[in-house]
């Protein structure tokens, strides 16, 4: 059976609330429940995706960790007038 599983991993944890790949810590017993499914799972990319140049931008920018070429791939998209904006 395929399963296809997306999602911003980068997105704020729920609030007061765990991620649902994590094991649950508040329950004893959890590990007598067997593996959580997630980790059964196998992650794939889309390898289209992982050539990107601006795809590897958004994910720099989202840790914080831009290198100069990509601050200057930046400064290049900058719109300096609101008619220039495509409708």
């Amino acid at each position: 059976m395929s399963l296809i599983v997306f999602g911003d991993f980068n997105q704020l944890p729920p609030v007061g609330d765990r991620y649902i790949f994590q094991p649950n810590s508040n329950n004893v017993y959890a590990d007598f429940y067997g593996n959580p499914l997630w980790e059964l799972l196998s992650n794939r990319n889309n390898a289209t995706e992982r050539r990107s140049e601006f795809a590897m931008f958004l994910k720099n920018l989202a840790k914080g960790v831009l290198n100069d070429s990509e601050i200057k791939l930046f400064k290049d998209r900058k719109v300096d007038a609101k008619s220039a904006i495509p409708r």
